[in-house]
């Protein structure tokens, strides 16, 4: 009897684990709700719903220069994913049935942080992750009404690469199941660093000029110099402040101070940018600092430039596109001071 009652109560536990353990694993299949304060990880593959692009905003523009990312050129994208078309999602993001996000490139999860830099604008960090305006790198809104998302640079942003990410997703269920992502990797040109392109006319000796106001952000990056004038004068070498280079392949740098073979700190050069002089075996074009104002007997107030030239008609041969760097150096500069790289892109008519 005694054994009856034992094994009865062995029973009983028993159905009551197993009615314990189903409870425990519906409740453990049981989808998670997110709330508003949490963030939910991202669903879905990047190969089926991640679209990537690139862009390169210049580090010497910031605040000023303007990526625009249409929505619309990931219309098919965003009818794949979402299974409803960029204007249904549009309005929806009136009752709330669809939400734009950022995304937390690091945690690879949705970013439910309220626009924090105006109205739907966000401020991000170097690492594309919402942080506090003071600190930003970058500046994204979206403008429902155009369907795009702007992104300007701040004064904080360095050389590198920001991926600024966000989303669309719908609210059908918490954790965003479906959804769509953005990406656009921001490489943010080094100020001390200017690319320029000049259209050198027709004739011999012909020559156009390049102004440093075209540059003045870049020269202040580099020299902290916001009055051009001093660079204008700065280049004469009779009293050298600024020194010339010409940058080689490799990166090397070759002239400088008592090797200029053109006017000024200037120099001819060949096609393959070896510094030459006029007469010699292959000398081409010229590049040369115009710095001097004959009218007001003084350097230019505006820093003036580079007149840059070919040696006749024919050479550079028209149809002819050179590319030309040059190192703009101050005379007495240590080793860790900042240089100023010009970049140019040189097309002959």
């Amino acid at each position: 009897m005694k054994k009856i009652f034992i094994f009865a109560m062995m029973a009983v536990l028993a159905m009551g684990a197993l009615t314990s353990c189903e409870d425990d694993y519906a409740d453990a299949t049981s989808p998670h709700e997110y709330s508003e304060s949490e963030n939910p990880p991202l669903k879905g593959s990047d190969a089926t719903n991640l679209v990537s692009s690139s862009v390169k905003m210049r580090q010497a523009e910031a605040g000023r220069e303007v990526s625009t990312i249409n929505l619309a050129d990931y219309a098919d994208q965003i009818q794949q994913t979402l299974g409803i078309s960029l204007d249904e999602a549009i309005n929806g993001l009136s009752d709330g049935s669809v939400r734009f996000l950022p995304v937390n490139p690091n945690r690879r999860q949705w970013d439910k942080t309220p626009a924090n830099a105006g109205d739907n604008t966000w401020a991000l960090s170097a690492g594309g992750v919402v942080t506090d305006e003071a600190s930003a790198s970058a500046i994204m809104q979206f403008i429902p009404s155009s369907k795009q998302v702007q992104i300007k640079l701040t004064s904080n942003a360095a050389a590198g690469i920001i991926p600024v990410t966000f989303g669309l997703v719908k609210t059908d269920d918490s954790a965003y199941s479906k959804n769509i992502r953005i990406q656009s990797l921001v490489t943010v040109m080094d100020a001390s660093v200017a690319d320029v392109a000049v259209t050198i006319p027709k004739g011999d000796y012909a020559s156009n000029t390049f102004k440093f106001s075209d540059i003045a952000k870049n020269i202040e990056f580099a020299f902290g110099e916001t009055n051009l004038y001093n660079i204008a004068k700065g280049l004469d070498t009779d009293n050298d402040v600024y020194d010339v280079y010409i940058m080689n392949a490799d990166g090397t740098l070759s002239g400088g101070p008592g090797k200029y073979t053109a006017n000024g700190a200037g120099y001819w050069l060949d096609q393959k940018m070896n510094i030459v002089s006029w007469g010699k075996d292959d000398f081409a074009l010229f590049i040369e600092p115009t710095i001097w104002d004959d009218e007001k007997s003084d350097y230019y107030a505006d820093g003036g430039g580079f007149n840059i030239g070919r040696l006749s008609n024919d050479t550079p041969a028209s149809g002819s596109v050179l590319n030309l760097s040059i190192v703009l150096k101050k005379h007495d500069a240590a080793a860790t001071d900042k240089t100023l790289t010009i970049n140019f892109t040189l097309t002959f008519e």
